[in-house]
């Protein structure tokens, strides 16, 4: 340490040589912070091209690695957090870009375009950051922990937690779980899993452990080569991902490659051997009124939309004809007409119809449903109330809630619809078996579509609308949502929208059929109806009553 010397010549300072010394340290202490900063952003930036619609899904196999060095290295657990932080929103602002092309409906009152840019870049930035929390605690965590790279003996006598088995386990309970709440615009969009949707190979293993199992998996790949780094680097900031010995560090990555070669070997059996099972014609109906309601600034009537429905069903294949979200104008159910005309035109074409629809609760509060028509008579209508609600669209968030109504009038903040959320997940029976329905964001959510596969439905249905997102990379984010979810249970999937694109998903998540944007059309394909349940189903139903 530079010692002080003090002097009395005139002028002299006595601490300038120490200010000398705090310049000499901080000044690169500071740069080699900001440096890393900027290495954080930009690495997690990469990161988010592996997200549904860059093409990149190999990225996520080895870009968490540089993540694990920011928050090991880090002096601290705070700055690990800040630089956690830091790279979780480089990768959700890349990841959701989707939300650039904001377009609110006509309700919401943002007419001019630079009032709805404005808007929209501040939803993306608020939101990214936001989501990014969940990196921050994640590094904050590691670099807290008492981690080590060993996994078949201890470093040391001291206790340690094998880093090849915690980090995926406290970043798939990070993800899933505690940033799973819609109260706080917290949702699992970003998810490592959903990178893979389209490598069926690897995939086939969500029917045993679901979307969560592969992310796992991703994470403990990226975990292993990290330890295998520090081991051989022998980089002295990476020491608490060092393993004992390089034979324990590659014998650490062999057993996770082994893991990976295991359910590829499973994914292209599975995919090989498909058992055979019923077949059905599904058609979904994308009639695109979200853009003719903008347009004219109110909702359509039902006698305006009626004749082209019923047109779509007579020109639809035998089977099931599927309707999206919120079809049918508020309350129409309740109109006798159209139900006698449902009942018939399903019984004519011998062909089951599902729809959307807004049904009132009260004066003021009203369920957002999908509703079924069956072919046959004997079986009645059923209704699936909407459980999982959309802040800002469908109730008011914690952050509206707490708002001050003078600042909320200030900011010239629309009215949010009075929807409430139902409370049963109420299967949708058809006379070729039954629907699980969900709607809109709810295909997120692995536990609330696996709660209702059973036996007696071999169909997952999806009513939704895209239009607030208009020609987006939210179109193929939804893609990623329907076909994880349609192999966790083996299940068939139909995403229908109103704006697109809409798909028809096999239980193999191979995607059968799938619509442009902005397009009005008819979707047709076959899928198979089966009535097996996965393993991953029958845990999430074992779980279901603790976390629904």
């Amino acid at each position: 340490m530079l010692e002080v010397e003090k002097s009395t010549a005139a002028g002299g300072d006595v601490m300038a040589p120490a200010r000398v010394y705090r310049r000499g340290v901080n000044a690169p202490t500071r740069q080699a912070h900001f440096r890393m900063m900027l290495l954080s952003a930009f690495a997690g930036g990469v990161l988010g091209l592996s997200s549904p619609g860059f093409g990149q899904w190999y990225l996520v196999w080895f870009l968490i690695v540089p993540f694990l060095f920011l928050a090991v290295s880090s002096p601290t657990p705070l700055v690990a957090a800040i630089r956690g932080l830091i790279f979780g929103s480089g990768y959700n602002l890349v990841a959701l870009n989707w939300f650039l092309r904001l377009n609110p409906p006509y309700w919401v009152g943002f007419d001019d375009p630079s009032a709805r840019f404005v808007l929209s870049l501040v939803v993306w930035f608020s939101l990214s950051v936001l989501q990014a929390f969940s990196y921050c605690l994640l590094a904050a965590v590691v670099r807290a922990l008492p981690i080590s790279g060993g996994l078949f003996r201890l470093r040391s006598r001291r206790f340690t937690m094998p880093a090849l088995l915690t980090i995926p386990f406290i970043w798939t309970l990070t993800s899933h779980i505690l940033f799973n709440q819609t109260d706080f615009l917290l949702m699992p969009m970003t998810v490592l899993e959903y990178s893979q949707y389209k490598q069926l190979w690897l995939i086939q293993m969500a029917s045993l452990v679901g979307g969560v199992g592969i992310e796992a998996l991703i994470v403990a790949v990226n975990a292993a080569i990290a330890v295998v780094i520090a081991t051989v680097g022998g980089f002295p900031p990476l020491s608490k991902l060092s393993a004992p010995s390089r034979k324990d560090a590659w014998a650490q990555f062999v057993a996770v490659m082994a893991i990976v070669l295991s359910a590829a070997i499973f994914g292209f059996t599975q995919l090989q051997n498909r058992p055979p099972s019923a077949q059905a014609n599904l058609s979904i109906v994308q009639p695109g009124h979200s853009a003719r309601t903008n347009q004219v600034k109110r909702t359509l009537r039902l006698h305006e939309i009626w004749p082209e429905f019923k047109s779509a069903i007579e020109r639809s294949r035998k089977g099931i004809v599927i309707f999206c979200e919120t079809a049918f104008p508020l309350s129409s159910l309740t109109n006798q007409e159209l139900v006698d005309q449902l009942n018939n035109i399903a019984r004519a074409k011998n062909t089951d119809i599902v729809l959307g629809s807004a049904q009132m609760a009260d004066l003021n509060q009203m369920y957002n449903t999908a509703v079924s028509v069956p072919a046959r008579s004997s079986i009645p209508w059923s209704v699936y109330k909407k459980r999982y609600l959309i802040p800002f669209g469908e109730f008011e968030p914690f952050i509206l809630r707490t708002m001050p109504l003078e600042l909320r009038q200030a900011l010239h903040l629309p009215e949010v619809p009075k929807f409430i959320p139902g409370r049963e997940g109420t299967p949708l029976k058809l006379s070729q078996g039954g629907a699980v329905p969900i709607i809109c964001g709810e295909n997120v959510y692995s536990l609330l579509c696996a709660d209702g596969v059973s036996p007696n439905t071999n169909l997952i249905v999806n009513l939704s609308n895209l239009t607030w997102f208009e020609n987006s990379m939210l179109g193929e984010l939804n893609d990623a949502f329907c076909v994880m979810r349609a192999v966790e249970n083996r299940r068939a999937f139909a995403y229908a929208s109103d704006s697109g694109p809409s798909v028809i998903i096999d239980p193999y998540g191979e995607i059968q059929a799938r619509s442009a944007w902005s397009s009005n059309t008819l979707l047709t394909a076959p899928v198979s109806l089966r009535s097996d349940v996965t393993f991953f189903t029958e845990m999430c139903h074992q779980i279901t009553p603790f976390l629904l």
